[in-house]
């Protein structure tokens, strides 16, 4: 308080939001090296940067010792509010680009019977955040909503990550849990869970495509881990929308669904990839503000693993 009997006035901190980013980053991470690694800088740098913030903040974000990195309590709230910081200024900076006209205030979006659940939520937390925005979703085949991709008739598309499409860009989306689909009938459908071992004693469909032979890889990977080999049967001519019948068992997203058909979860657990992929020649301004928004929501909620389950791409 002054002589005039006046509040002092805190001074409003002049945070660096590149170094705020570094720092979530090493709150996700709890290593400087990986953390380094992931943001293309040398470890002493990232160091520097965090010690700089810690300094503006006014207190020890970081518990550091020459074993261990660890949040302390001010560093837990202060990555809480770090993430809530940084997608709110990506989508001032990107409402901003979108009102001066900066690419189309609608987006085309696709995605697989993998994957509905995921992409619809997206949708629709970005239209509540952005309803000057328009979102069109279409589901369709992976191999579909690639090739519109690529052409400029979708904006972008969820996939899986073990589809060989190196060449566009992509955000990591969700790490899903596979899952035995079989039909209602099946000994296996009353079941809680159910183990890969039990699963390898069933015939499994392969699919005669591109994207079939990429799962099957996928598949057999999973088995081979473990040991053990399913038994393919003869491959069919379409990819989705299968139903199982009688002994036959599928290996699917857990998030995909059949009429007459259950799906039994996995255990102990295995998971498949998705990712969001765009043409970066037709990237917009309304695009990056959903792809913005997918990292915070898939963030906050937790969609990816530490450690995932190991994809080959040797055949993608």
């Amino acid at each position: 308080m002054d002589a005039k009997g006046h509040q002092d006035v805190v001074p409003l901190l002049n945070l660096d939001l590149r170094q705020v980013r570094y720092f979530v980053v090493v709150g996700e991470e709890l290593h400087f090296g990986r953390a380094a690694s992931r943001l293309c800088l040398s470890q002493p740098a990232l160091s520097q940067a965090v010690r700089r913030l810690e300094r503006s903040v006014g207190c020890d974000l970081l518990a550091r010792s020459s074993r261990a990195v660890a949040l302390t309590r001010a560093g837990e709230a202060f990555l809480e509010e770090a993430r809530i910081l940084l997608a709110q200024a990506e989508r001032t900076v990107g409402s901003a680009r979108v009102a001066a006209g900066a690419g189309p205030t609608y987006l085309r979006l696709g995605y697989g019977p993998a994957l509905p659940d995921t992409a619809r939520h997206l949708a629709d937390i970005h239209k509540l955040q952005h309803p000057s925005i328009g979102i069109d979703c279409r589901e369709a085949p992976t191999e579909e909503l690639l090739a519109a991709v690529r052409e400029g008739t979708l904006d972008g598309a969820f996939v899986s990550s073990y589809l060989a499409h190196d060449w566009l860009p992509k955000e990591p989306v969700r790490d899903v849990p596979v899952a035995c689909l079989v039909d209602e009938s099946h000994p296996l459908a009353d079941r809680s869970s159910v183990s890969l071992a039990e699963i390898a004693s069933y015939p499994m469909p392969t699919v005669d495509t591109a994207k079939g032979m990429h799962w099957r890889a996928f598949v057999l990977e999973l088995f081979e881990d473990l040991h053990l080999r399913p038994r393919f049967v003869a491959g069919l001519e379409h990819a989705e929308g299968l139903v199982p019948g009688g002994p036959l068992v599928w290996l699917v997203s857990q998030e995909f669904s059949a009429p007459g058909a259950r799906a039994v979860p996995i255990d102990p657990p295995r998971y498949v990839s998705y990712e969001f992929v765009w043409n970066h020649e037709t990237a917009s301004a309304a695009l990056e503000l959903f792809v913005d928004e997918l990292r915070t929501v898939r963030d906050r909620e937790g969609w990816l693993r530490r450690v995932s389950t190991p994809v080959s791409r040797s055949n993608a």
